[in-house]
């Protein structure tokens, strides 16, 4: 079966979403849209708005309508779509014409105010394309709301990202924050179905992160008030926002220890840094796997995938 996946992101991110593909899918997209054979939720990133899961392709429209009928395609209380590629967008009245001839060659019923499932229609390169559309429902935005939060701490947006970087097709992994906050990343990899740990050394905080995970019936020992330095729980994948100093102060030897506890707990790292830290990644034994950085108003953010030497 093959796909076809509709991508949004602003022009900041452009960089950390394609490095989300390329850990999901193995390719750096050209455009804002690419096929691919890999079934992946439009859900499960926060870049992808379709996924079509094309049915019939034709050279014309005429044709792809002709293909339909003779597929005899039923659906119940569907609702059809049109997938606009950037660059190739069709007019509003043609394009308004041909989903509702298309839905007229379909057997069943439409529904487009409940609709059970999406079906879509789209053009790229002189090919039609007919299929199921799978929507991006936002699973990730269900932690926004969490009791417990801190201006500077992941958004639940940044942390659907940095888990997807982390397991990319793997959800066997095992996943640990090692400084976790009042945790994000650990509710969202929870969320998944992953298993996941988080340590806090402050044990204010934990309290509020465990609050957290209670919120949304997760096991409040997901996260432990303890040091990252006593831990000797080996994991597969590491996913560090690294301390800047924004509310208490740390040195840079500070820094460098919270990679070398990293490099000692797990596999692989996923970094969040203000600054660039390709030397010090170097220097604690790690490769850098891929990197993306990304410009928030006045503040600039560093994202690597690492992995031990």
């Amino acid at each position: 079966m093959t796909y076809l996946y509709l991508l949004k992101y602003p022009p900041n991110e452009k960089e950390l979403c394609h490095m989300e593909m390329r850990a999901l899918f193995d390719l750096t997209p050209i455009a804002d849209h690419f096929f691919s054979e890999r079934m992946i939720p439009a859900g499960r990133s926060v870049f992808i708005k379709y996924r079509l899961e094309i049915i019939e392709a034709a050279d014309s429209f005429a044709a792809l309508d002709a293909k339909i009928k003779k597929g005899a395609y039923r659906f119940e209380k569907f609702k059809m779509l049109y997938l606009p590629i950037k660059g190739e967008e069709l007019h509003y009245q043609d394009w308004l014409q041909q989903i509702r001839q298309l839905a007229d060659t379909l057997d069943g019923s439409f529904d487009l105010h409940a609709p059970k499932q999406y079906l879509g229609m789209t053009y790229t390169k002189g090919k039609w394309y007919f299929g199921k559309v799978d929507v991006d429902n936002q699973s990730w935005s269900r932690f926004q709301d969490k009791p417990n939060t801190y201006s500077m701490s992941l958004s639940a947006r940044d942390a659907r990202i940095l888990v997807n970087l982390a397991v990319r097709e793997d959800y066997s992994k095992t996943l640990v924050d090692p400084c976790c906050g009042v945790e994000t990343i650990v509710l969202d990899g929870l969320g998944q179905g992953l298993d996941i740990e988080g340590y806090e050394i402050k044990k204010n905080i934990a309290y509020r992160a465990r609050q957290n995970l209670v919120h949304y019936d997760f096991e409040r020992d997901r996260i432990k008030p303890m040091d990252m330095h006593l831990v000797t729980k080996h994991y597969d994948v590491a996913l560090l926002d690294i301390p800047y100093g924004y509310y208490a102060p740390i040195t840079h030897e500070e820094q460098l220890a919270l990679l070398q506890g990293c490099h000692r707990m797990a596999d692989e790292l996923v970094l969040v840094t203000m600054v660039r830290m390709d030397a010090e990644l170097t220097s604690v034994g790690y490769t850098i796997v891929d990197h993306a950085s990304v410009i928030k108003m006045k503040f600039q953010r560093h994202v690597y995938l690492a992995r031990r030497k």
